[in-house]
């Protein structure tokens, strides 16, 4: 990058602290304090109830299988997740209304980490169901083999989070000390936003699809009389339209 466009850059960025702490008055500080707080607590109940699920899972030997082993992982990713959502909320708090991105970064690093196991683990957990709705004999028989499966899917999901922390890294060291408020979305800098998206998009999009899949042979299941499935089309459309509604809000 050019010295003088780096300059410009930080220039702009303490100019926008400097009025921002010294200019913007409490009509505007503090809304950001009640939004930011109302998404606090409703990430802190998030926290407990992950929290809870992997103390429940872990406890009781009846939940060490494949799939609650999953999904007991996926929680324990989401915990420092929150955690991260809720860092602005305690930055505001705390008067440091700005920070360099580098420590920024430094500060949700272990968020991010988990952010890419989290959604890496969303796609598992519906690979996982699809196969046990679509070969459910074969499924149910491959004991031995689900141990390794799972050990493959976290693994992928580790190297899939690596590379997207490179990047991030990558990112970040161009321009270490730019101020900005501190969330997750700054970590995305403009050099990799645009294959941070594509990215998220392909996860988002083959996990759509294992739902829709399930959803669509839970249906054909319904319709030939089978009660076991006839309970689970609502909850499965609901977690869908959830799905596709917090892409939406996200995008």
């Amino acid at each position: 990058m050019p010295e003088n466009l780096l300059n410009d850059e930080l220039l702009s960025a303490d100019f926008l602290a400097n009025y921002f702490n010294q200019s913007v008055n409490a009509s505007i500080k503090v809304p950001l304090l009640v939004t930011n707080g109302i998404i606090s607590f409703f990430c802190f109940v998030g926290i407990f109830l992950n929290a809870s699920l992997v103390y429940v899972t872990t406890k009781t030997t009846k939940l060490h299988t494949h799939c609650p082993l999953l999904l007991a992982f996926h929680s324990l990713t989401v915990i420092p997740v929150l955690v991260g959502i809720s860092f602005k909320f305690l930055l505001l708090l705390s008067g440091f209304d700005f920070v360099p991105l580098l420590r920024c970064y430094h500060f949700l690093l272990v968020g991010l980490i988990c952010a890419g196991l989290c959604t890496a683990a969303q796609l598992a957990i519906g690979y996982d169901r699809l196969l046990s709705v679509l070969v459910p004999t074969w499924y149910k028989q491959m004991n031995g083999s689900k141990r390794s499966l799972l050990c493959i899917m976290i693994t992928l999901c580790f190297v899939r989070t690596g590379y997207l922390n490179a990047n991030y890294f990558f990112a970040v060291s161009l321009r270490p000390k730019k101020l900005v408020m501190c969330c997750f979305d700054d970590i995305a800098q403009p050099e990799i936003s645009a294959f941070i998206y594509r990215e998220g998009l392909a996860i988002f999009v083959a996990e759509f699809v294992c739902y829709a899949l399930i959803w669509l042979v839970i249906l054909c299941q319904k319709s030939h009389g089978r009660r076991t499935t006839k309970k689970l089309v609502k909850p499965l459309t609901s977690i869908m339209c959830i799905t596709f509604f917090c892409y939406i809000q996200a995008k």
